[in-house]
């Protein structure tokens, strides 16, 4: 299903600017949950087999879509504050329609835990939609950005659990500057991921030069790219087709079946050692 889904009823460019900038975004997914069956005895001639879900916690959801034996959904509610966008530097501060698509990917990839215990870093968090939503699947997320940390942070913390807390982190990071700037943490992490970044070509360079030094073969890479100018577009296709990666275009059809858009991309990306010879 490859439509252009520009203007579609969820696209985040097209709201007006109090939804946009000043209210609250407020997104209901349904997130997958493992679940096991418990049987019970009950006043029936013979036990009666109950599925019962529980959350990362041990808690039951509050909401519940029946699933089969071996898969259930509970609704997830996710709040994002918002800011005006004021300059270049603070477009993180109101969520893009790159978050919302490549979070739906996520989601829809990796499933219940999907993402266990893995270390990931989150390049330009802005509001944080996409790095809560990994944290949501078990990722132990490192959420960056050079401005507006304060939105971030609340954010952070008004969607996630205090266990999920512990094992989340929130830096200033510059793109393009050394990994030491984000102790404690260590580089090579396993996964990286960034959502709608590639808006000024000014800043490509630093944005591929950040993929490259945190990453190693081993890690994943996923950036949604959405075609905002022709320059900043093209710089960035040339940089990590010329750079040391494995570049591979996420086929549409993997793409949630309604967040998606003509107009953005979720590129994966993988160091190799032979290309940088």
């Amino acid at each position: 299903n490859d439509k252009k889904m520009e203007g579609a009823e969820w696209s985040r460019q097209i709201k007006p600017e109090a939804e946009r900038y000043q209210r609250p975004f407020v997104w209901t997914i349904p997130l997958p949950t493992t679940h096991h069956r418990v049987c019970t005895l009950s006043s029936s001639p013979s036990p009666v087999c109950v599925v019962g879900v529980r959350d990362e916690e041990g808690q039951p959801p509050t909401h519940l879509i029946c699933g089969d034996d071996d898969r259930a959904e509970s609704l997830t509610t996710i709040t994002i504050h918002q800011r005006p966008v004021l300059s270049p530097a603070s477009v993180g501060t109101t969520v893009w329609d790159g978050s919302l698509v490549l979070s739906k990917y996520l989601v829809n990839t990796y499933g219940p835990q999907g993402l266990k215990g893995k270390r990931i870093i989150e390049l330009g968090s802005g509001c944080g939609i996409t790095g809560i939503v990994a944290a949501l699947l078990g990722g132990h997320v490192v959420f960056t950005d050079i401005t507006g940390l304060d939105l971030l942070r609340e954010n952070v913390q008004n969607n996630l659990s205090s266990l999920q807390l512990e094992t989340t982190d929130i830096k200033q990071y510059s793109w393009g500057a050394e990994a030491y700037n984000l102790a404690p943490h260590h580089t090579p992490f396993e996964m990286i991921i960034a959502s709608d970044v590639v808006y000024d070509w000014r800043f490509v360079a630093s944005l591929v030069k950040s993929l490259q030094l945190l990453s190693d073969e081993a890690t994943q890479i996923l950036v949604s790219v959405q075609l905002h100018d022709v320059e900043s577009h093209e710089a960035f296709w040339e940089a990590v087709e010329e750079g040391p990666f494995i570049v591979t275009k996420i086929p549409r059809a993997q793409h949630d079946a309604v967040y998606q858009d003509a107009l953005i991309d979720i590129v994966s990306l993988q160091l190799s050692h032979s290309k940088q010879k």
